[in-house]
């Protein structure tokens, strides 16, 4: 397999591949040895790939699992997912993974003489430490509460609060000790503190930057992208796109996507055809990482295809080691 290495250009993301032989097919080489790790699923259960290798995850009694998200911290592979809905519902448990080892979250979570239904949406590590935020639902008061767990000790940010939680989007990150969570409908929380946004927007994530924090997400009033720096306060405003799906930080660069492109410091610099879609991308010492297309995935590293999808198999997220 030939080594990649290339050079994410320091405006236009524009790439120059060299290559030389190498027998390490397992590690795609761009500026740096990295490891590319990416979650998903094949044959309808759990699994992620290291370097193009499948590593399969044990769903336990449940006949379909996907993975949603994937970290490494210290040489640890921590993996969140969920098995498939069944009896008409459309979330089903919630799983995790650590060097594939499985875990219920919702039987180590979920009380039942309290709430009918746990969402667990999102995972941080750091160091050993693993942080969710998710929420639960209590049907007879249809009252949602908004919770993070570290180390599987809960934590209430929101108790019995009627709006909807939309909680596919309640994203958590951890820096400096702090615990930030951003949500859509709640706005944002450092800890267990609640700090307003303007009118109007809809949070979707954190990003750190060195020891600072952004938080960002759609500003519907001006039909644009709204990020603040919580360090700072410095909001902010980029009408180069309507809408976020992603933004982060790479070498102080900031760049943010929408469905079709990546812009790095507000100019498009990548972009793709419109009969597709950018599903997430990462930015790792100016190396570009995609996982792009709706029903036909493929990995790209710098624009050049490394993973393919099966019609069998699904990308979720990537994570660089």
């Amino acid at each position: 397999m030939k080594k990649l290495c290339s050079i994410f250009a320091m405006v236009l993301l524009t790439f120059t591949i060299s290559c030389n032989n190498d027998e390490n097919v397992a590690n795609p080489i761009t500026q740096n040895p990295v490891d590319v790790y990416v979650a998903g699923q094949k044959n309808n259960q759990a699994c992620y790939w290291k370097n193009n290798q499948l590593v399969v995850l044990d769903p336990g009694s449940f006949t379909g699992s996907a993975a949603k998200k994937i970290i490494v911290s210290n040489d640890d592979v921590y993996v969140l997912g969920t098995a498939f809905p069944t009896g008409g519902s459309n979330y089903g448990p919630n799983l995790y993974w650590k060097n594939g080892v499985l875990t219920n979250l919702n039987a180590l979570f979920f009380t039942e003489s309290l709430d009918n239904f746990l969402y667990v949406s999102d995972m941080d590590v750091v160091g050993s430490d693993v942080y969710f935020v998710g929420f639960t639902k209590n049907f007879a008061t249809n009252a949602f509460s908004l919770k993070t767990w570290k180390n599987n000790v809960a934590t209430d940010l929101i108790n019995n609060n009627t709006t909807n939680a939309n909680a596919e989007v309640c994203k958590i990150k951890v820096q400096n000790n702090e615990i930030y969570v951003t949500t859509p409908s709640w706005g944002v929380f450092v800890n267990t503190v609640s700090q307003s946004v303007p009118s109007g927007v809809e949070l979707k994530g954190i990003a750190g930057n060195n020891n600072q924090i952004t938080i960002y997400g759609r500003n519907s009033n001006s039909n644009t992208v709204y990020y603040k720096n919580l360090s700072t306060n410095l909001e902010s405003n980029s009408s180069v796109i309507q809408d976020v799906e992603k933004l982060m930080f790479d070498n102080n660069n900031l760049y943010f996507s929408s469905l079709f492109g990546i812009y790095k410091n507000s100019i498009l610099g990548y972009s793709i055809p419109q009969t597709d879609i950018i599903k997430t991308f990462t930015v790792v010492s100016d190396n570009l990482y995609t996982i792009e297309g709706s029903n036909s995935q493929i990995v790209k590293i710098n624009n050049v295809i490394t993973m393919t999808a099966t019609s069998n198999e699904v990308y979720n997220n990537l994570y660089i080691d």
